[in-house]
């Protein structure tokens, strides 16, 4: 929200948020209506919580040097580091146990420090430290 005037009316809806949460830090969020709020970001890893793989792929993916989460959950880039083997993916997941290639584009991502995705999941920003330059890849 851009400043203390603006304002989120939730008027008999569900309200889910991702596992990171949702924080609003200036303006107003309003209820009404039998609103239901879901999040999962109070959730945590305990010593004794067992890790078990959720997902891999079956794609080789070389020399990754930047992950990142999509917005909504459901895609992952990844981007490499090493200028011979080194692409953009977008990998989808299923949720529960699959990854598989959505999309791969070759260039800028070749020695890629670091991805994110915009709030709205329409771009992803790169840092390419070849070249020293910040690509916007129009997902």
């Amino acid at each position: 929200m851009a400043d203390q005037t603006s304002n989120l009316y939730l008027n008999g809806c569900n309200f889910y948020t991702t596992v990171t949460g949702c924080r609003f830090t200036k303006g107003s969020v309003f209820f009404d209506n039998k609103v239901l709020a879901i999040s999962n970001a109070a959730k945590g890893i305990t010593a004794s919580t067992p890790l078990t793989q959720a997902a891999s792929t079956a794609t080789l993916l070389n020399n990754i040097s930047a992950v990142a989460w999509s917005p909504d959950g459901r895609y992952i880039a990844t981007a490499g580091a090493v200028a011979s083997s080194g692409q953009l993916q977008i990998l989808y997941f299923n949720g529960s146990n699959s990854l598989t290639s959505y999309a791969t584009d070759g260039t800028p991502a070749s020695e890629t420090s670091s991805a994110a995705w915009s709030p709205d999941g329409k771009y992803i920003a790169l840092v390419c430290y070849a070249v020293n330059k910040l690509f916007f890849i129009l997902y």
